[in-house]
Formats: structure tokens, C-alpha cells, sequence
């Protein structure tokens, strides 16, 4: 409706256009071919993706909290927050989601996402909190490629000592514990492959791949991918993304990278 809109709106400006050249005996304007059509725009026929599930090769996941409700002595709701790794599908106030249940997710965004909730469980250092400005784990950036099997991991964290709103008394600052803790996550992303998640899609939707469910002696073994490199960066709190900084880059075991960045 709206090329055919379109397509009315100029004719009539070149029909107007053309009696003022006729009157003032002016040559009159050519048209586009595609304007004399009855049908100016010819719709061919949608030719369907290859890949029509887990054909994501990027995503960008959010530290936070899963909320979970239970039911208090008094009968009332009571929000249960779990740090945990995803989407926010419910604004910054609804808590984080796992993208499991997302067909265009890849099977390797999602074991790494489950690494990472295994490791925030039992870590010291909370994710971050943009309300309050304190914690330090910010986001994750997943890039994966079924081409080269490998996938690249970019870690955003706050300052290890506090962000713009860590506490005087210094309680939020986790500088002490953050060394051990980033070479415990490091160790648990390459000590081998990445698992297969558990996923909850429905039947129709991961039976399909490639435009047609699979055959009868097709391998459904479990995918595995390498992780070749794993990327931390800090992001300097709640500063302007325009300041500068010092950027340092550490080697370490397992061609590892750290980039820490220096900004407060």
C-alpha cells in the first residue's frame, strides 16, 4: 500500500508538472518506465533463509537477576533474586531471562550462559546494579562462528573497587577477591568444550532446520564448540563512553586476554 501510495503521488506531481509545460509550451518531462506501469514495484516470490533456527552468530547478554516468586507465610508473592545472566525481557526492572527458550539463539550461547550462572551462584561479586551503581559484572558479548568452530567472549565489568555509587565505608569493594574470582571464571570457560544446554522449545520449532524437519538417521548428537578467547573489559562505571583511557592488555594462560580498562 504504501509503493503504490508512493507511486500515485508521483504521477500526479509529473501529470501537474507537464500541463504547466504544455501551457508555458515547454517539452514535457520524461517519465520513469516504472511510472507508466499499471504496477510500478512486480513483487517476486520470498525466498526462504537456509537456516531458519539458531542463526544468530551475535549476542549481547545483561548480569543481573532472575526474579523468582514464591509464596510467604502470609500468602503474599515474594520476589526471589538469584543473579543470573540474559535478556532483560522485562525492562531494568523485570530481571533478566534465560534466551533458551529463543529459537534463533545458537545451542553455544546458551551452554555459556549456563557457565555463567554456575559461577555467579557461588562468586563473591555481585552483578551490576543500575539503579543503585554498585556491583561490578556488567554484560557479556557472545560471537560465534560455525565456520571456524570457534567463539569470542567480551566480558564488561565496573571497576573491581566500587562504581559511581559504592559506599564509604568501602563494602562494595571487591578489588581483593576479584583476581581470584576473574581466573576461577577464565578456567571454567576453557577448561574444555562448551555443554549442551537444556533447552525448552517447542516441538515445532526445534525440529526445524534448514527449511525442513530432520531425517529419520540424521545425527542430533549434542554440538560442541571451542572457546578460543575470552575477553574482560572495564568499563569505566557510569563515565561518558567519549573519555579516554588507558587500555592495558595482559596474556594469560590459554591465550587468554584482559583488557582492563583505567577509567573511574
Amino acid at each position: 500500500k504504501c509503493l503504490a501510495k508512493i507511486t500515485k503521488e508521483i504521477q500526479f506531481k509529473v501529470r501537474t508538472l507537464n500541463k504547466e509545460a504544455k501551457k508555458q509550451k515547454k517539452a514535457p518531462i520524461p517519465l520513469y518506465r516504472w511510472v507508466d506501469k499499471r504496477r510500478a514495484v512486480e513483487m517476486q516470490k520470498i525466498i526462504a533463509a537456509p537456516k531458519r533456527t539458531e542463526y544468530r552468530n551475535k549476542c549481547e547478554l545483561t548480569f543481573g537477576y532472575r526474579h523468582n516468586y514464591s509464596t510467604s507465610e502470609n500468602e503474599q508473592d515474594v520476589i526471589v533474586k538469584t543473579p543470573a545472566l540474559g535478556f532483560m525481557a522485562g525492562g531494568w526492572s523485570g530481571g533478566v531471562s534465560d534466551p533458551h527458550c529463543l529459537s534463533n539463539i545458537p545451542d553455544e550461547v546458551c551452554g555459556v550462559a549456563d557457565i555463567f550462572n554456575n559461577f555467579l551462584q557461588s562468586s563473591s561479586i555481585p552483578p551490576y546494579d543500575a539503579k543503585s551503581h554498585r556491583g561490578v559484572w556488567r554484560q557479556l558479548t557472545i560471537r560465534s562462528s560455525k565456520r571456524t568452530n570457534e567463539c569470542m567472549l567480551i566480558i564488561l565489568h565496573a571497576p573491581a573497587s566500587g562504581g559511581a555509587g559504592k559506599r564509604d565505608d568501602g563494602s562494595d569493594d571487591y578489588t581483593e577477591n576479584f583476581d581470584s574470582q576473574k581466573a576461577r571464571l577464565i578456567q571454567m570457560l576453557t577448561e574444555g568444550t562448551i555443554p549442551k544446554p537444556l533447552r525448552n522449545l517447542p516441538d515445532e520449532i526445534s525440529s526445524v532446520d534448514n527449511g525442513a524437519p530432520p531425517t529419520a538417521g540424521e545425527d542430533c548428537d549434542s554440538k560442541t564448540t571451542d572457546l578460543k578467547d575470552t575477553n574482560t573489559m572495564d568499563d569505566g562505571s557510569t563515565q561518558s563512553a567519549k573519555e579516554e583511557c588507558d587500555v592495558k592488555t595482559m596474556d594469560l594462560e590459554e591465550d587468554t586476554k584482559i583488557v582492563d580498562d583505567g577509567a573511574s
